[in-house]
């Protein structure tokens, strides 16, 4: 099984949705896809574009592709 991608998705609140329900700004899950069909999911919480970059700049480069 090799990993072929990794994706992120912001997360946002309905636009109801009580103050209490909504937490904390910046809110993302990070799907990571293989060859397989088989597909792990985790939690982020910083700011997108910098967890983005670094997901492109230097994530990415070094674990797609691997076993």
């Amino acid at each position: 099984m090799k990993i072929t991608d990794i994706k992120i998705h912001r997360l946002t609140p309905p636009a109801d949705a009580p103050a209490s329900f909504v937490g904390r700004p910046g809110r993302m899950l990070v799907q990571v896809l293989t060859d397989e069909g088989l597909t792990g999911i985790a939690e982020g919480s910083r700011g997108y574009g910098v967890f983005n970059a670094y997901l492109e700049d230097v994530i990415k480069p070094l674990i797609v592709g691997m076993n």
